[in-house]
């Protein structure tokens, strides 16, 4: 499925058709020759439904073959979908883009080819919407905003994502970048039933998820990784007080002479 058309489609905001797109498998990291993906375009023509899809359905192949998010993308000038909202979005959906784009983890410190982050865009340009949308993310790490976010985030996921990843998912098709030891042949017996991948590399995704990923595909990794544990006894605890803004306390139990992880609780 051609690129080009998902970026056409996002431009005019046909939602019904970007959706007949998506689900052919066009790849949402597709640019044009200005570096722009469908994403970019959805959020500069204002069309919010089609930012939604294009959120929750974001993983695809960038031009050096390589897995990721269509929010990590910079243009040729050096613009993530965020820089793009914060220059020029329209006034009547302005908010709500920003609003979306900071729930799903955009990377708000990128800086463009001019050495400027979004906000620095947006103060210039006297964007106070996009100011005020920011500073609310930015300053608030209240436990009733964290379930604000979550909650946007699951009921986005119920209604625009095409390829939600769950228990049984193939994880070649995961929707975050996977790391290679999920994919090397192992001599360690069968994966458990439910599963998509061996329970020992359950506490090594967490890691995965923390430190190497960032913005939404570490969300992703993590909540993968919370979903996949959760089929195991509880074998040991971690705490992780902080990242990316978002609060986390991570929790996997013990259980004496257990060998495999029961589950991740995500507190966000």
């Amino acid at each position: 499925m051609s690129g080009q058309l998902l970026r056409q489609t996002a431009v005019c905001g046909n939602y019904d058709r970007l959706l007949a797109y998506i689900k052919d498998k066009a790849n949402p990291c597709s640019v044009d020759e200005f570096g722009i993906t469908a994403l970019m375009y959805a959020v500069w023509n204002g069309h919010v439904k089609c930012v939604k899809l294009l959120l929750m359905n974001d993983m695809g192949v960038d031009s050096h073959g390589n897995r990721c998010s269509a929010l990590s993308i910079k243009s040729t000038k050096g613009y993530t979908s965020l820089h793009l909202a914060a220059l020029d979005c329209p006034s009547w959906s302005r908010k709500e883009i920003i609003y979306l784009l900071l729930c799903m983890g955009i990377d708000k410190f990128v800086k463009s080819n001019d050495n400027q982050t979004a906000l620095d865009i947006a103060i210039e340009n006297n964007n106070t919407d996009f100011i005020e949308i920011y500073q609310k993310f930015d300053n608030n790490d209240s436990r009733e905003f964290r379930k604000e976010i979550e909650k946007t985030i699951e009921d986005l996921s119920a209604k625009y994502s095409i390829r939600n990843v769950s228990n049984t998912v193939d994880i070649k098709n995961a929707t975050f970048p996977v790391p290679d030891f999920l994919l090397q042949k192992e001599r360690v017996g069968a994966i458990p039933s439910g599963l998509a991948v061996n329970e020992h590399h359950i506490v090594k995704l967490v890691d995965v998820g923390q430190k190497d990923l960032h913005g939404v595909d570490s969300l992703r990794c993590l909540q993968f990784t919370s979903n996949q544990a959760s089929k195991y006894r509880v074998l040991f605890f971690v705490h992780q007080p902080h990242y990316k803004g978002i609060v986390f306390d991570l929790y996997v139990y013990c259980v004496s002479g257990s060998s495999a992880v029961d589950f991740i609780i995500f507190h966000i």
